[in-house]
Formats: C-alpha cells, structure tokens, sequence
C-alpha cells in the first residue's frame, strides 16, 4: 500500500503533465482572447479543503484540490460545443489527457480515483467572465499562439 504522500505526489504530477498539455492546446487558438487563463495557487492549509492549483480558460477548466482528509482530487470542465466547431477537437483532446494522465498504466500506481465528477463545468465561458469579474485569487494571462504539436507521453 503506497502512502498518502505518494498518491498525492501522484496526482500532482498527472495534473501538471495534464495542465501543461492543455496550455499547449489553448496556446494553438488564433484568438488571443481566447488564449486568456486564470490562474490560481494556494498555499497548503493544515485543516479544511482547499485549491491547490486551478486553470480556467473560456473553454477548459481544471483543478487540483486537497480534500478534508489530505486527499488531491482533480475536477475538471470544458465549454460544451458542437461536434463540427473548431473548438470540439480541442475539448475532446482535453479530457482525454485527463483520463490519459491519471490512468493507471501512465502512473506508478492506480490514481484512476482522483477524477471527480460529482460536479464538471460545462460552461466554461461563463465562469471565466464571473471569476475575471470579482478577481481576487486568480493571475490572467494570454498565452502566446503556437502551432499545434503533437500531444507528447
């Protein structure tokens, strides 16, 4: 049985592989405006929940948490759109990095169950303009365009 540090380790270095293989899918978007990201880290706290990392973006969103227990969890979001839009192939390439990165055959040992789904944004957008709005955590950038590479192991 691997330790709790192990398995958030774990975790932590999925959701990293994931955050970085997402920015490079943002950055491949003409539209600066839509390369823009918030993005949130917090210190650890000794009791409560809290975010340890969190990216959101008008069509992606992602987060890493520490639950009550010491647990890192992932959630994770991302704009719902029509299948023939340009921003389809970008969505669905992004959950699959998820499911990809937390597999238990990409990892040291089985993380498959830091995946939360008891709740997934499905509109992206919207919480972006909120949280922009009533900013107080989150750092905005634009990241800068880039041809689209090819997803890397």
């Amino acid at each position: 049985m691997k330790s709790q540090l192990e398995y958030n380790e774990a975790v932590r270095d999925a959701y990293f592989k994931i955050i970085q293989q997402a920015k490079n899918l943002i950055s491949t978007i003409k539209e600066e405006p839509i390369r823009g990201i918030l993005e949130r880290q917090d210190k650890p706290k000794s009791t409560g929940d809290y975010i340890v990392h969190e990216v959101i973006n008008v069509i992606l969103y992602i987060r890493l948490e520490c639950s009550n227990d010491n647990v890192f969890n992932i959630h994770y979001g991302y704009e719902q759109t029509e299948r023939l839009t340009k921003f389809y192939p970008i969505t669905s390439a992004f959950i699959r990095l998820i499911y990809k990165y937390t597999s238990k055959e990409w990892t040291t040992f089985n993380i498959e169950d830091s995946i939360h789904t008891d709740w997934v944004i499905t509109n992206c957008a919207e919480l972006f303009e909120y949280v922009n709005d009533r900013n107080k955590y989150h750092t905005v950038r634009i990241l800068q365009k880039k041809k689209l590479h090819l997803i890397s192991r």
